[in-house]
This record gives structure tokens, C-alpha cells and sequence, in this order.
């Protein structure tokens, strides 16, 4: 676990090496990231976790920092359990949003994950499909 503080951000897992591919989430996404990015390791990716729990204050670091946190060299994922609004501006054009752009479901956290995608099986095939 590597901590960065004055932006908030934090690697929660990372691979050996410069990343090549990032997850970003906030919160309860945080442990689905984890594990997704343990099974894109066995796929021999070098993955980088991210928890990042305010855009706003990342958003006000300088460029180095921000750099340093998400380089431009590797692919950039968000996860996210509620709307992808606002996560493009942080994963690029060339980014992928996960997330329910939609309102209005109420189940348990387990069902809505399994609906949505947002389980680690779910979110590893999405990433794998991204990346062709």
C-alpha cells in the first residue's frame, strides 16, 4: 500500500513496473478492484489500484503529481457503483467507465452488483473485451 496523501490517492495493489493498466474507484468498489486486478495479474498485467475519494481535491493537484498517480501510459478504468458522469475527465477519451448510469434499482448490494456488472467476474470481462 503506498499512500501519496496530499491528493487523497492511494495504491492499494499494484504489480512490479510501471502500470499498465489502472483501476480507479472510491469506495465499496474498492474490494471488487482488487480482485479484478488479482485475476488481470495472473493474466500477466501489470495492474495498478487506485483509491481516489474526491475528483475535486485530485483534480486541484499539479501535473507531476497527478502524473506520478495515473501516467498517461497506461489504460485507465473506473469503477464506480453509481453514475460514469464525470469519471471520463479522469480516464481519458481513450478510458472505460464501469458504472450504473441509471437510477431507481433497490435490491441487496449483492443482487445490484450481479445485475450491473459490477462483480470482479463481470468487470474482468468488460476489461478484457476493452482491450481486445
Amino acid at each position: 500500500v503506498e499512500e501519496a496523501g496530499r491528493g487523497g490517492y492511494v495504491a492499494l495493489r499494484e504489480e512490479s513496473g510501471t502500470p499498465e493498466l489502472i483501476l480507479v474507484a472510491t469506495g465499496a468498489e474498492l474490494g471488487v478492484a482488487i480482485e479484478a486486478a488479482r485475476a488481470l495479474g495472473k493474466a500477466q498485467k501489470r495492474v495498478r489500484v487506485v483509491s481516489l475519494p474526491c475528483l475535486e481535491v485530485f483534480g486541484r493537484q499539479d501535473v507531476a503529481y497527478k502524473e506520478a498517480v495515473l501516467p498517461r501510459t497506461a489504460r485507465r478504468v473506473s469503477i464506480e457503483a453509481g453514475v460514469t458522469a464525470g469519471w471520463h475527465a479522469l480516464v481519458g477519451d481513450l478510458g472505460l467507465c464501469i458504472g450504473v448510469d441509471q437510477f431507481g434499482a433497490s435490491a441487496p448490494a449483492k443482487v445490484l452488483a450481479e445485475k450491473y456488472g459490477l462483480t470482479a467476474a463481470a468487470i474482468v470481462a468488460k476489461i478484457q473485451a476493452w482491450l481486445g
